[in-house]
């Protein structure tokens, strides 16, 4: 390319998401000038303090003093919002070295014709050399992205020849395969919403899926890293909603009802998305749980083309999922529907075993399984450790869950205590007035912003006649001459005085202390623990010895973060086997990256990591401002009323959306990227059309 002291160049350039025509006449160092997508800008975007980099994935490195002085000429986004849209015209380029930009993909290059009768795949439109294709002269489409699934029957996979031949290396061919065992690395665009999930869903694609009307492509965006959107779309507690960036201007978008909502679509079209997996390796994986990490585990093992078997102790799949959040928030018959897509995919499963006494480590490994997943959950409710708790009427919070509706069918006429401040301790509550409890009241340590459940959830057991009594902390259980309790002891505390005036306070959970000699009594019938959950390590142990097990000081087992990969060389693990009582989504994700980890131990014998995986929020993507030009509400969500949803355990809470508001909600994400967004949203103009400011 010419330098800075060439002949001026004369370059035009639509930005099609923004809707801003640039114009310049000469670039600063034009040795160094690129048009690029993916990761380019990141070469000159950051300590180069002569380029402006958009952070999305292909700025053009403009010159800072240029764009100062031709404010005039540039949007106010500076740059394009997405990653292939920029379309080049004839008539701007004068030399020669130009014409090899006429070529770009996804659509951009549509309206060039420099070159005569281009051949352009069906997925990237780039112009490639069909004669240089073997036993592709004739084909219709020369290969690549999608399309070359197309010829998979010819005998013929992905060619690369697209890759190769694009002028500006923008285009690589990812494999199903690739994009499951990708991890969020930094030098991906990645919104804040990616960032914050769990389960690291492609968010803003799918979203835009919808608003384009492909709900099909949105729920396969959304299977290549969660097999449970209509579970995770009920009980998740979408810490991605709580991080976007809609919420600087008005709300953030409802992300995890639009997840919901694709899982409904599907379950009501009478007909289950296909879901496609890698040719059958014929390696044994041993998923020793069904809960939502072995599930996931499972699902992306198969996927990935092997043959994992689970091993469930309990007599149906689902674990937490199924026996420790009550119908009213998760369905059973949803859960099954959800279960029955997984195992269809050709996973087998053992019922009603156990391991440690049904099986164990060596066991499996005589019968070929190479790897062992181990997704046992955290089932045991751990002492109180107050005089009198051995009595009667006292029950942990997993006990009671697991018998409501089986064991327990009523509490009417029942004093009701649940001590705790998590979503379980809701649960408990709420059950029990569903149950017919005369009272229920919760013991709870902390003030209400401090509580780990969900608020809204709290707010609801409120409003469904649950009692509160925060800044408290159990202290006896008092029972009667036939040992069933009668009462509980409670103290109350305060919190702690803050320090010094004019020290800053970190806004970390209070700290509380115990008010001497305010003991108090409640009438208990009834006292649920629902203080945490705790795994049951003892079937880790082999009949003949102890398994070189790490346990952390949690009394979890312990696993490297991001491989899942135990003490033990062929052993990995995730959910709260590993991190304690946690989400769902955290399960999901969990099972996902061991699933991952797998792959690769039993192809090649290790377990790589990224060097710049992405573990944190980054600093420089959380924006102080944003602007919209539209005013579309967020959606709002039914919900059953009160006075029928206490008395009744199928009743959902929460209802549905629509697909209209569907779509409409979907047009308000933003639709962004590392450091920008798109503030206009050209393409869906004329549905929002009425909400302009």
């Amino acid at each position: 390319m010419s330098s800075a002291g060439d002949k001026e160049t004369s370059v035009r350039i639509l930005i099609d998401d923004c809707g801003g025509k640039v114009v310049f006449s000469h670039l600063a160092h034009q040795n160094d000038y690129k048009i690029s997508c993916v990761k380019c800008h990141h070469e000159k975007g950051g300590d180069q303090a002569d380029y402006i980099a958009c952070g999305l994935c292909h700025p053009v490195a403009f010159d800072k003093n240029y764009i100062e002085n031709h404010k005039n000429f540039f949007p106010d986004k500076k740059t394009c919002v997405r990653c292939h849209h920029l379309e080049f015209f004839k008539a701007g380029f004068e030399h020669s070295e130009h014409e090899s930009y006429a070529s770009d993909c996804t659509d951009c290059h549509h309206g060039s014709d420099i070159e005569p009768e281009p051949q352009a795949c069906n997925s990237c439109h780039l112009k490639t050399e069909a004669e240089n294709i073997p036993n592709l002269q004739d084909a219709t489409h020369d290969c690549c992205m999608r399309c070359h699934e197309d010829i998979f029957e010819k005998g013929i996979k992905s060619c690369g020849r697209c890759a190769d031949v694009c002028p500006r290396g923008v285009i690589s061919i990812v494999s199903m395969t690739a994009r499951l065992l990708h991890f969020n690395e930094e030098s991906d665009c990645l919104a804040p919403c990616v960032q914050r999930c769990p389960a690291q869903i492609n968010v803003p694609l799918y979203i835009r899926k919808i608003r384009e009307g492909d709900l099909t492509g949105a729920l396969l965006i959304i299977k290549e890293r969660n097999p449970f959107p209509l579970a995770c779309g009920r009980v998740c507690l979408h810490p991605c909603e709580n991080i976007c960036r809609r919420n600087i201007a008005d709300h953030g978008v409802a992300i995890n009802r639009l997840q919901r909502y694709l899982g409904e679509w599907e379950m009501n079209s009478g007909t289950r998305i296909p879901i496609t997996c890698a040719p059958d390796t014929g390696r044994k994986v041993a998923v020793v749980g069904g809960g939502p990490a072995g599930l996931s585990c499972a699902y992306f093992l198969r996927r990935l083309g092997h043959h994992p078997v689970i091993f469930e102790a309990m007599p149906k799949l689902g674990g937490m999922l199924r026996y420790g959040i009550p119908q009213y928030r998760m369905p059973n018959d949803i859960l099954d529907w959800e279960i029955e897509g997984i195992l269809k995919l050709g996973i087998e499963t053992n019922m009603g075993v156990k391991l440690g006494k049904d099986f164990d480590l060596k066991s499996l490994e005589d019968e070929g399984f190479e790897a062992v997943f181990l997704g046992i959950g955290a089932w045991t409710v751990p002492p109180l450790d107050i005089p009198g708790e051995e009595a009667t009427g006292v029950t942990g919070s997993v006990d009671f869950l697991t018998s409501v509706g089986i064991k327990i069918k009523t509490l009417a006429g029942q004093r009701v205590v649940v001590i705790g401040e998590s979503n379980t301790a809701m649960d408990c509550s709420r059950s029990s007035i569903r149950l017919g409890a005369k009272s229920v009241t919760v013991i709870c340590p902390c003030i209400k912003k401090d509580m780990s459940a969900n608020k809204r959830d709290v707010n609801r057991a409120m409003e469904e006649g649950v009692q509160f009594l925060f800044l408290t902390q159990h202290t006896r259980v008092i029972s009667d001459e036939s040992d069933r309790v009668t009462h509980l002891e409670y103290i109350r505390m305060e919190v702690e005085k803050p320090g010094k005036p004019g020290k800053p306070v970190k806004p970390v959970k209070s700290k509380v202390v115990a008010i001497s000699n305010s003991e108090t009594l409640i009438d208990a019938d009834r006292v649920i623990a629902a203080i945490d959950r705790k795994p049951d390590l003892s079937c880790l142990h082999n009949k003949e010895e102890k398994v070189a097990f790490e346990i952390t000081k949690y009394n979890n087992l312990a696993a490297d973060r991001d491989t899942m990969k135990t003490s033990v060389k062929n052993v990995f693990t995730a959910g709260d086997l590993h991190t304690g009582r946690a989400w769902v989504v955290m399960a999901v994700g969990g099972g996902r990256r061991a699933a991952r980890s797998i792959h690769f131990y039993l192809t090649q014998d290790s377990t790589p990591v990224p060097e710049n995986l992405q573990s944190k929020i980054i600093p420089e993507t959380i924006l102080k401002d944003v602007k919209v030009t539209d005013n579309i509400p967020r959606v709002q969500i039914s919900e059953v009323p009160v006075e029928m949803r206490i008395q009744s355990f199928t009743e959902e809470v929460k209802g549905s959306i629509s697909g209209e508001k569907a779509k409409l909600e979907a047009c308000r994400c933003l639709y962004c990227g590392l450091v920008c967004y798109d503030q206009e949203k050209e393409l869906v103009k004329p549905i929002y059309a009425g909400f302009r400011k």
